[in-house]
Parts: structure tokens; sequence; C-alpha cells
């Protein structure tokens, strides 16, 4: 049920360099892979010939397919100082290389025609996440999109989107404290709805786990996020996407406009999610961690 293709990939410029933020990669089951340019022609014939099929498949679907496009969140302080990962505040912000890769992303998804008001985006609570969907929502001013500042974009906040709580970069911001942070989203009603739903501390197991040091301004993890909680995190994710997409067919079947659930999230959580829609070597998607800003478009049975 669960069987998908990626159908494409795009890379930001620049985006060549190592993922810095300290995570090894076969926590979530992924293989270290060079560029796909690197790879042994019989490997990459084999690969796409993979992709090739489920590409075919998807276009058997027609409109009865669900477009997933996952984008992951442009470089922040804690990918360009690992060291910061252990001692320093929480919820890292983007750094001026991220804030240009999310404008990057922006683009694309124009060029892809998975507008906001005519798809659905989803990001999660993390800061480094939310200054990416905003940096991607400047390509769909105007001029670029036509009575742009008359049309409301559809925003959702959402926790299953949150990163594996392993550093302390993953540890979020009060819902409280977001609110007067994000009143530019806020003020479309599908982005404060979903804030409604937010708890006040909605990380994993925050009174548990996170540990605040009076007086230094920063946090201690007692204990990483279990990577089954971030499995199940990444099924009740794909189980929303699906009904988003049901919701869409039955209000709007008309409607000839390319949709599809853009998701701004992190790379742990996409790793699952791709492992959990049949893997990254049967899907002919890139068998390593999403790059920084890097766009991915997956297309899924209805």
């Amino acid at each position: 049920e669960d069987l998908a293709s990626v159908s494409e990939v795009h890379r930001p410029r620049g985006s060549d360099d190592l993922d810095n933020d300290g995570r090894k990669h076969e926590r979530v089951g992924m293989h270290t892979a060079p560029s796909l340019d690197a790879e042994p022609a019989a490997k990459k014939q084999a690969r796409h010939a993979d992709s090739n099929f489920f590409q075919q498949t998807s276009k058997q679907l027609g409109a009865r397919k669900v477009t997933l496009v996952l984008v992951r969140h442009g470089e922040s302080t804690f990918n360009a100082n690992p060291t910061m990962a252990t001692k320093g505040t929480p919820d890292a912000p983007l750094t001026l290389r991220g804030k240009k890769q999310a404008i990057s992303a922006g683009t694309q998804l124009l060029n892809l025609g998975y507008s906001p008001f005519n798809s659905h985006w989803v990001t999660s609570p993390l800061t480094r996440a939310m200054q990416t969907l905003t940096g991607a929502l400047h390509a769909f001013d105007a001029p670029n999109v036509e009575n742009a500042e008359l049309l409301t974009p559809n925003v959702e906040v959402l926790d299953l989107v949150r990163e594996q709580l392993m550093t302390i970069g993953d540890v979020g911001r009060p819902k409280s404290i977001l609110l007067e942070q994000c009143k530019h989203l806020v003020a479309h009603k599908t982005c404060a709805e979903s804030f409604e739903k937010l708890d006040e501390c909605w990380w994993h197991a925050a009174s548990e786990n996170v540990v605040e040091n009076e007086g230094r301004g920063d946090v201690t993890i007692r204990k990483r996020e279990p990577l089954e909680t971030v499995r199940l995190r990444a099924s009740r994710l794909l189980k929303h996407v699906r009904t988003v997409h049901s919701r869409r067919r039955e209000d709007d079947a008309s409607s000839s406009s390319p949709f599809a659930v853009v998701i701004f999230g992190h790379g742990t959580l996409f790793n699952s999610l791709i492992e959990l829609c049949g893997g990254a070597r049967m899907l002919g998607a890139p068998e390593r961690r999403l790059k920084n800003g890097e766009v991915v478009t997956v297309n899924l049975p209805a």
C-alpha cells in the first residue's frame, strides 16, 4: 500500500558538502553513498530501471496518485558548526547560506507548480524548518504569482514532522513563544488552526529528557529519542498525507492544478518516511541523508 516512486530529485547549488549535524547515517538504515554522478554504470542502470518501473506505475495511477514533496531545511547554525550540537542554545536557526537555500527551494517548487495556494504545505515547528518554509514562500510573491497578495497560502505546522531528538538543536520553543515569533504565518487560517492543536511543549518527552540549565541559557539532553518513535511518527505522517489528498479530491475534484503535500522537515524523519514507502534503493532515491535545501518528489498510490 505504501509503495512509492521518487520521480525527481532537486539539489540546491553549492549543496555538495557533507552533512555536519553529527548524526550517523546508519541510525536510519541508510547507506552512505557517493553522489549519483559517481555511481558505477551497472549500478546506475539498475537504479534507473527500478526508478522507471515505479514512475510508469505512477503514471498508470493517473489522477489517483498521491504526490509528496520533501524539502529538507536549509543549513542551520548547528550544520555549520557541529560543536554547537552539544554546547549552545536550543532550536538552531538558519545561517545566511541556509536562508539562500530556502529561497532556492521555493524557486524549485514554483517551477514544479506546487504553490502554497494550490497545494498543501506542512512544516516542522522547529525554527530551521519554519524559516525554510518562510523563505520558500517568497518565490510565490508578485510578480511571479498573479494577485498573490489576494491569495491565502495553505500552511500547516505539524509536530509529527519534527526531527528525532538527539541534540539540543532538536529541542524546540514553546508554542506560546512560537506564536509571537511567527505572526506572519499565524495570520493565515490553516496555520492558525494547526497552531491551536500544538502542545505547549511539543518535542519528544520534553519534561523527561530535556533539562534547562538555569542561568546558562542552554539545555542538557538526558536521553535521545528512540528511532522506533521516529518511525511511528513517519507512519502517522504518511496517513495524514493521504487524508489531505483524499480531502482535496472530495473538495475540488474538478481542479486541473497540480497538487502535492509539501513537507519542510528533517533528515532522519525523511529517511524513516522513505524507508516506510519502500526504501531508497527501491525508490531510486538518494541512498544518503537529504542535503540541506534538497527537494525530492515522491509519488505514492492513492
